[in-house]
């Protein structure tokens, strides 16, 4: 067998539409003629874990391949973290463009870190606005930064010194966006959340990953 690299990220399931899962994973994202991608996106048939839940990714990839593109002769497999908010099943990746091929082989699922039962992050869409919200319940944050962009320009950007706070973006175009966050904890050390939220999505509520 020809060596493989083995990469895991953390990703999270957007949508589920008739059992089909739209899954962000932002440490895969690429840059595709010239233009980076916001984030990189999986579609997963026969999916049955929930909208906004978070998932363990792990891309195996022929170590021949490793220098290509993510999508260039990989195995995608995309599972939930084992807690008490789901039913521990999983739904292997299905191939997409270029050369995925599923993995039905996961026997065990990751547990969830720490951090996912404490730090919470939702956006509240009601059109052309949306609120973003940040909780720790450890009170232990110490800076958040918040970058809120599309594939154009920052919408927005701001600096939280609380673990709990609201904030309201206005005007925000009907494009897919990302909303990214850099938070200092006390205990944790350095996190990296995200939402990303593609267009179309008024009346909605998406939760955040957390990755540190």
């Amino acid at each position: 067998m020809p060596p493989v690299v083995k990469e895991t990220y953390t990703g999270q399931v957007f949508e589920n539409a008739n059992g089909t899962c739209q899954v962000s994973v932002p440490g895969m994202a690429q840059t595709i003629n010239g233009q980076p991608e916001l984030t990189h996106v999986i579609q997963v048939p026969d999916c049955n874990i929930p909208a906004n839940q978070p998932v363990q990714v792990t891309s195996t990839v022929p170590q021949q391949n490793y220098t290509q593109s993510t999508d260039q002769g990989n195995e995608i497999q995309v599972v939930p973290y084992s807690n008490p908010n789901n039913d521990g099943s999983s739904s292997p990746a299905a191939p997409g463009s270029g050369n995925q091929t599923a993995s039905t082989n996961q026997t065990s699922y990751p547990p969830s870190p720490p951090y996912f039962q404490t730090v919470q992050l939702t956006a509240v869409n009601d059109g052309s606005n949306a609120v973003l919200s940040y909780d720790d319940t450890t009170g232990k944050t110490i800076q958040v930064t918040v970058v809120m962009k599309n594939s154009q320009r920052v919408l927005f950007s701001g600096t939280f010194y609380s673990s709990q706070f609201h904030t309201q973006v206005n005007d925000i175009p009907n494009t897919p966006h990302m909303i990214e966050m850099t938070i200092e904890n006390a205990i944790y050390g350095t996190l990296h959340a995200s939402i990303y939220a593609p267009s179309n999505i008024q009346n909605s509520t998406i939760s955040g990953i957390f990755a540190n």
